[in-house]
Formats: structure tokens, sequence, C-alpha cells
């Protein structure tokens, strides 16, 4: 984390705001393209651009970083521009139509994911102006889909699920408006591959309170497929998940409340001996030395036959 001291006002303010929050701030994203890239992945990274509007960053001209090979330049450029996600497209031979999405942590790289984009099957935003219906508004807060058994067993799939959520989060609201909820994004894990689709949410009138919701296809539609991954080192990523000091939960464990407003915990205990436990004793309950015999020699008295009886 960083040690910087605030000299000034001004730059306190600024580390205050860049310091650790229970509730994040609107992550951003930086967009770039490599040293080679084909126009798949241009309008790859455009929709996408689109999609995160307006806390996304697309830089046009080509860099020369290859995020897998040397992070350096890639972190200095996401500190540059106060970003904690970045999206990275480039074409190569060895690598087509290559796609590279993932994030920092105090402007270290956490995770990546490296895919393979289909062509044949690729269809951007721009291929269904003029025919859907839909309304997509930039900035709202899209709903999501995970189809597979892959995204709850698969490690790859499971950052990926993580990746994806982070990616279009948004700020985290309260109250959530219905007419907001214009778009769906459904990804479905089959056969090796992630089918990335993005639907328009219609709301037609059913003649009930509850309206009739039909899907449309919006774009983008790509097909993935996971070539490479990358993950922090174990300490990086407990560090990233620790909660920041002086905004943890005041809660304590196994203590809640009562239908009477009494307070009841719960305590955990192993198994127990009760013969080896040292329990203290009243002292009116103790024996003397000697007792214990005599105590003895009464009882069998009282149950047998007295000798001067016999007679």
């Amino acid at each position: 984390m960083s040690s910087k001291i605030a000299k000034t006002q001004r730059s306190k303010r600024a580390l205050e705001a860049m310091a650790p929050k229970l509730v994040e701030n609107v992550k951003k994203t930086l967009l770039l393209k490599g040293p080679k890239s084909s126009e798949v992945v241009q309008k790859v990274l455009r929709d996408l651009y689109t999609l995160k509007k307006p806390d996304a960053k697309l830089f046009t001209k080509r860099n020369l970083t290859r995020p897998f090979e040397d992070q350096s330049s890639l972190e200095y450029m996401c500190k540059a521009n106060d970003s904690s996600l970045f999206a990275y497209g480039s074409h190569s031979k060895k690598r087509p139509q290559n796609l590279v999405l993932g994030r920092m942590f105090d402007f270290q790289v956490l995770d990546m994911i490296e895919f393979g984009l289909e062509a044949s099957t690729f269809k951007s935003m721009a291929d269904f102006e003029g025919k859907r219906k839909a309304v997509v508004r930039i900035g709202s807060k899209p709903m999501f889909v995970f189809r597979g058994s892959g995204f709850e067993t698969s490690p790859e799939l499971g950052t990926l699920k993580s990746l994806l959520l982070d990616y279009f989060r948004g700020e985290v609201l309260s109250k959530v408006n219905i007419a907001g909820l214009d778009r769906l994004i459904v990804c479905t894990a089959y056969k090796e591959k992630v089918y990335f689709r993005h639907y328009g949410v219609l709301l037609k009138n059913s003649g009930t309170s509850t309206p009739n919701v039909q899907l449309e296809l919006v774009g983008p539609s790509m097909d993935l497929k996971i070539r490479r991954t990358r993950s922090a080192p174990v300490d990086l990523q407990k560090l990233a998940m620790q909660t920041p000091r002086g905004q943890r939960s005041s809660k304590r464990k196994n203590m809640e409340k009562g239908l009477h407003g009494d307070k009841m915990a719960r305590v955990h205990l192993g198994r127990q001996n009760l013969d080896e436990i040292a329990v203290s004793k009243m002292k009116g309950l103790k024996k003397r030395k000697g007792e214990e015999g005599q105590a003895i020699e009464e009882m069998g008295n009282e149950g047998g036959v007295n000798e001067d009886d016999s007679d």
C-alpha cells in the first residue's frame, strides 16, 4: 500500500480519495490495443468502451506493451489514468484475435485472463443498429446470468465471473428502479468456450401490473476461448481481500437478539469428559479422613444381624 504523507490539504484529500473503502468507488477501465490489431479486435474494444461509458478511457494509438510478458508499462499507464480495470486487444500469427481482461490492486496486476475471439461469429453493436427496438441507456446497470456448472467448479471460470461482475458493477445502490433494468448480459460456459451475449430488455404492456418482458440481442455477441490466465501471489490476494481499518463491522460473531430484545450467544464446545473435570465442592459436603470407612461399616451393621440378638 502507498505510504505517502500529505503535506497540503489538497494532497490529503487526494490520498483520502485513493484510500481503501468498505464500499468502493466506481472502477474506471483503460482500453488499449497492442502493436498489431485487427478490425475485429478494434470493434470489441469500442463496444467495451461503449458499455463502460462514462467510466472508461479508450486509447487509439498502438502500444508496445504485452501484459503477460511485461506488466510494468501496463501498471504505469493504469496508475497515470487512475484505472483499476483494463482491456488489451492484439492480433498476431501466434495469437490471432487476442483479448486480455484484467484488474489491478494498488496499481499492481491482481489477475488477468487471455481469450481468443472467433471472428466468424462475432457481431458488434454497430451490426444491430437500425434493426433493434430495445434502448440501452449509457451508465445503466446490467443484469447478469451465468449458465453452466463450470462457473462454480472451475477456478478459471470462477475468476472470469468475478472479473466480469467487477467490470460492469458500476455504482453500489440501495434501490433500483425497474425501468432502469434495460439490459441483460448472459454468459454461457459450454465445451471449453464462453458465449458472451448482450440483450436489451423490452417492457411491453401485458394488461396487468407486471409488464411482459422480452429480450432482444443488441450486441456485442462474442464466442471466447480461454488461452492463458495469471493470478497474483497469495500475499497480494490476501491483502486485496482485507477489510480497511476503521471500517470493519462492529457486529460480534455468534451474537443475536431474541424476540424480546435479550442477547443470545452461541458457544461451541468440544467433547468433554465429566469424570476429569475439577469441580469445587461445598465445605459441608466434603468428607474427612476415616469417615468413609466408618460410614460403610455402619451401613453393614444396619443390614446384618446383631450378635447379641442371636443368643
